[in-house]
């Protein structure tokens, strides 16, 4: 066999069939990320700013698939407070709880109470759990202060400047969440859809898809082909589809 003379990133295969798609992505972002920069204690630092840009994952998305890992015990999170406009984490991917999910049988797999849904970060009040004080959650015996001896320098080129001297914080500011440009995120819905389209995917393919992995996303083409004129002939048509894919997929 021929060597291969690059590295390849280990990701948990089985745990990546669990989670939607934008949970998948950072999951593999924080494996790649740990794999190189993780020291000793298998500790690594990053800002948001530079996961969206890791990622390809908006800035929401990442806050709220972080808190999704976090709160299913995949990842243990440390905040290192915010400077510069940029708020900044330490990270820890849990090898216990990830081989727990790696121990499930591929048929297992299958089971629809295995998933594992990203939070409704769009959810009124919503914060980001791991930057709260005692709340419940499976990773909440994981969670502790950094310790005092930890090395606040980054692995990273384009870090918070002056890490030391940031302030701690334990919330977020749920606006910066909650009141970001709704136009956003209909033009990252819009592209996506559109690409799909431009590649010869069928309407009815993908609503089925993105109610599988995306239900906002679902919501959202729903609603425009039922008020786009271009659209409505392929609603009446689909009706009974849309009416089963709510059925199957919408969440509780």
């Amino acid at each position: 066999m021929k060597k291969i003379e690059y590295q390849f990133t280990q990701v948990p295969t089985k745990l990546m069939i669990l989670l939607d798609v934008n949970c998948r992505s950072m999951l593999f972002t924080l494996c790649q990320l740990s794999s190189h920069y993780a020291d000793e204690n298998c500790i690594f630092f990053r800002t948001n700013a530079d996961l969206v840009a890791e990622s390809r994952l908006s800035q929401k998305l990442v806050i709220a698939t972080l808190d999704t890992l976090y709160r299913h015990g995949i990842i243990q999170v440390w905040s290192a407070g915010k400077g510069n406009g940029k708020h900044a984490n330490y990270f820890k991917l849990n090898l216990e709880r990830i081989k727990e999910f790696e121990r499930l049988k591929m048929d297992e797999l299958k089971n629809p109470d295995l998933q594992i849904p990203m939070v409704d970060y769009r959810a009124k009040d919503y914060s980001p759990s791991y930057l709260k004080r005692n709340v419940p959650s499976v990773s909440q015996e994981l969670s502790e202060e950094i310790p005092d001896d930890f090395p606040r320098n980054s692995q990273i080129t384009n870090n918070i400047n002056n890490i030391e001297n940031i302030d701690n914080e334990d919330t977020i500011n749920n606006k910066e969440i909650e009141n970001s440009n709704i136009n956003n995120i209909e033009d990252e819905y819009n592209k996506r859809i559109n690409e799909l389209l431009k590649g010869g995917m069928k309407v009815e393919n993908i609503l089925i898809n993105l109610a599988k992995e995306d239900w906002e996303c679902f919501k959202f083409f729903k609603g425009k082909l039922k008020q786009n004129e271009d659209f409505k002939t392929h609603y009446r048509r689909l009706l009974p589809l849309v009416n089963e894919l709510i059925q199957q997929y919408e969440p509780c």
